[in-house]
């Protein structure tokens, strides 16, 4: 190897971005229902971009406004999110809540066709279902703590996946690679 030449050292990236992370996914639970709203912020200001530059490029291109549609749509959408995102973290809540409770329903419902098990099973099944709707009806009832929770859950992933990458940062220098 050349002495102009740099040695790449795949753990230091590995390390750094498990930092980056540890750090987000504690912001993340940290923050709750705002970093929820952070994120819809942010993701608004990039969809009103997008948008704007899809607009610019179509007008560019074709000189017509069937040509700017998809771009107008993401700018409209990037509104939404930028503006109200109380009212679009509530519509998402209020969906995974939905979602819980269609679940748990149809689950109980087709307990009875699985023939394969034992009556454990089937009682754990009918435990799982019930417990999937009682949660989702409570998140029905309270979409705000149902934000923080899912935030919460969320932010630990993520920082539990920024220790798992420093680990193979650990390991990656260990081997010297």
């Amino acid at each position: 190897m050349s002495e102009g030449m740099l040695k790449l050292n795949p753990w230091k990236g590995t390390l750094i971005s498990g930092i980056l992370m540890l750090v987000i996914g504690v912001l993340i639970a940290w923050l709750q229902q705002d970093s929820l709203k952070i994120i819809l912020i942010v993701s608004g200001v990039l969809c009103i971009l997008m948008g704007v530059f899809h607009i610019y490029e179509a007008w560019k291109v074709t000189l017509t406004a069937a040509g700017a549609a998809p771009g107008i749509i993401y700018v409209v959408i990037g509104i939404v999110l930028a503006l109200v995102p109380g009212l679009v973290s509530d519509v998402l809540m209020a969906v995974l809540a939905a979602a819980l409770i269609v679940i748990g329903a149809t689950s109980l419902i087709n307990i009875g066709r699985n023939f394969t098990g034992n009556a454990l099973s089937h009682a754990l099944d009918i435990v799982i279902a019930i417990i999937m709707l009682a949660l989702g009806v409570l998140a029905l009832l309270n979409l705000d703590d149902t934000a923080d929770v899912v935030m919460i859950v969320i932010g630990a992933l993520i920082a539990f996946t920024g220790v798992m990458r420093m680990y193979d940062a650990y390991i990656l220098k260990k081997l010297d690679i």
